[in-house]
């Protein structure tokens, strides 16, 4: 690649494209923007692009340094993916259009070993040996396993377009009680951890992340709790002015930069509380219905509701958790917990008046950690705040409000910030209700 240059390979048969230094060992270039085009010639329509290393700067929505990768259609192009990280992508290839386009952009900041991708013109798209099934997420499984009731591709795909595909795959799925843990949670805070602790890997298996599905990686933007196989309850704002193609739900994952062991589904139908709006956040909740259902593991299994005017946020053991920003305070790839406290309602609400005066303490409750360094910060917003009397079953009791406290200039993120979540126990009915009648 050269900078401020868009490479045209015309005809292009095989070769490799790599950052500029990659050869010499060296890193990138910061400030750096520079392009490969791939123009096939008939009859090697399709271009294949495998990706051999990966080593990028990454922050969230890859907005330092990014590998993007593009296809020309008939009359306009269309993103296929962007990634940073380390995450090598599987095997991708084009569906035909008039040329694939490689984009690198680097910022100011860090900079990586850099990458080096193999390209290759082919006369098919196939990605899978003959007797594979290619999954909508690139991943190969044998053929036999489709349609077999049993989903095996990662993101469902392979049962998805199969006759009452989502009917077999539910009655397939373990039974497994809600709110039990495989892997052990660590319960018994650190009290010098800053920003929140790394939890124990899985031990919090209800916990998804909701993301950008244009991201590999690094796309999160909101948390959510597995409810169902087939449901995630989260946040109203984190929905808003989205459709539901363009939301991705994430299941089992730990460090967001590691996605070769997690479940992927995309969103079928977003539902948000009738009654939510940006003036009245009592009912900042929402529905994610999944296009196909999870399966429960070790990693995947869902929370339980709260019980009808359940109080266990007075007197049981309670966690928040999330990736959201921790300002220097962690890595945010990693999932935090903290343990939480119930706040009085009412000295929370003197804060910042303007903001939470509509508020009701029917609805929503705040919460913070015992010494007023913790709280839920921006991609937290629609996690889970859940609560146990005995430590063995956890039931949720809030979702992550995109309410926190405020100077007036300054939204105080992570250190003495006491936040409001939105009571479940509280909108049950609603919940129950949407369930059913979509």
């Amino acid at each position: 690649l050269k900078s401020k240059v868009n490479l045209v390979i015309n005809d292009a048969t095989e070769g490799y494209v790599v950052s500029p230094g990659f050869t010499n060992g060296t890193s990138y270039p910061n400030n750096f923007y520079g392009a490969v085009e791939f123009l096939p010639a008939p009859p090697k329509r399709f271009i294949k692009l495998y990706f051999e290393y990966m080593d990028l700067d990454a922050i969230n929505y890859c907005a330092g340094d990014s590998l993007e990768v593009w296809e020309t259609l008939v009359v306009s192009s269309v993103q296929a993916f962007t990634v940073c990280g380390s995450h090598r992508p599987r095997p991708w290839v084009s569906s035909g259009g008039k040329s694939a386009k490689i984009v690198f952009r680097t910022d100011s900041m860090l900079a990586g070993r850099g990458f080096r991708i193999r390209f290759q013109a082919s006369t098919d798209n196939e990605l899978c040996d003959i007797h594979e099934f290619p999954c909508k997420n690139r991943q190969c499984i044998p053929l036999l396993q489709m349609c077999d009731g049993v989903i095996n591709c990662a993101d469902g795909s392979d049962e998805k377009t199969c006759k009452d595909g989502v009917a077999e795959a539910l009655k397939n799925i373990a039974k497994v009680p809600c709110g039990t843990p495989v892997h052990h949670p660590v319960t018994e805070s650190e009290d010098r951890v800053v920003g929140g602790q790394e939890v124990a890997p899985n031990s919090w298996p209800w916990q998804v992340s909701i993301s950008r599905p244009e991201y590999e990686v690094m796309g999160h933007f909101c948390g959510g709790s597995l409810i169902a196989p087939q449901w995630v309850l989260t946040a109203a704002h984190c929905l808003k002015d989205r459709s539901a193609q363009d939301v991705l739900v994430t299941f089992g994952a730990h460090n967001l930069m590691n996605v070769s062991d997690i479940v992927t589904r995309r969103a079928e139908v977003l539902l948000s509380h009738g009654s939510y709006s940006d003036f009245n956040k009592n009912y900042d909740l929402a529905l994610i219905k999944l296009d196909m259902p999870v399966n429960f593991t070790d990693k995947v299994r869902p929370i339980c509701l709260p019980r009808k005017d359940d109080d266990l946020i007075k007197h049981g053991q309670c966690f928040m958790t999330g990736w959201g920003q921790t300002r220097g305070t962690g890595s945010f790839a990693s999932l935090k917990q903290v343990e939480m406290i119930e706040l009085p309602f009412q000295e929370c609400r003197k804060v910042s008046t303007l903001l939470f005066r509509e508020l009701v303490e029917t609805d929503t409750f705040c919460a913070g950690d015992r010494r007023g360094e913790y709280g839920a910060c921006h991609g937290d917003s629609g996690g889970p705040l859940f609560c146990s009397e005995d430590g063995t079953v956890w039931r949720l009791q809030g979702v992550a409000n995109s309410i926190l406290k405020t100077t007036g200039l300054y939204t105080l993120c992570g250190v003495g910030s006491d936040s409001f979540w939105n009571r479940v126990s509280a909108h049950l009915p609603w919940i129950k209700h949407s369930m059913r009648a979509v």
